[in-house]
């Protein structure tokens, strides 16, 4: 979250954001205090909308409406950015490209980012470049579509097991 949030106000502060920005975040894990106060501490809880933790199902309609999503910028794997790719949202995230681009053979839509200086400058280029956000969209939802399924999936972690165990 720190890596996110603190991109998050560079980006606001580096392009004089002074309204029209809504963040929301899912009030989540156990460190949404620490998040919370970390807002507050870069001025930036005037943007942030806490919204309590919902169902998966109901993630779709926070999609539809947002221009961006975000998901894990740390080691995880992503989960709940496919639902904002699937929508056609540029997602920003740590990608693992080095994991998934061994498995798909190409190279995955999203917004790679692991720094903040990363989420700002991707946070700027599609704030700068409307046209890029449709892009990124469309191409996000293409990708999801081909290579998202459940037996997909499955052959996606026997691919992983197979490959942790040799």
């Amino acid at each position: 979250n720190d890596i996110m949030i603190k991109g998050i106000a560079r980006f606001v502060k580096s392009n004089s954001i002074a309204k029209g920005l809504e963040v929301c975040f899912f009030e989540k894990g156990t460190d949404t205090n620490v998040a919370k106060e970390l807002c507050r501490k870069l001025d930036m809880d005037t943007y942030v909308q806490w919204i309590p933790e919902v169902p998966q199902h109901e993630l779709k309609k926070y999609f539809e409406r947002c221009d961006v999503a975000f998901d894990q910028l740390g080691d995880q794997w992503i989960g709940a950015g496919i639902f904002s790719m699937l929508t056609g949202r540029p997602l920003i995230a740590n990608g693992r490209p080095e994991i998934f681009e061994k498995i798909t053979h190409e190279r995955s839509p999203i917004c790679q980012a692991t720094t903040e200086e990363e989420v700002e400058a991707w946070l700027t280029k599609l704030y700068t470049n409307r046209q890029l956000v449709k892009e990124i969209g469309e191409h996000s939802r293409a990708y999801i579509l081909k290579h998202y399924s459940l037996d997909k999936t499955i052959t996606f972690f026997e691919l992983c097991f197979k490959e942790a165990i040799m």
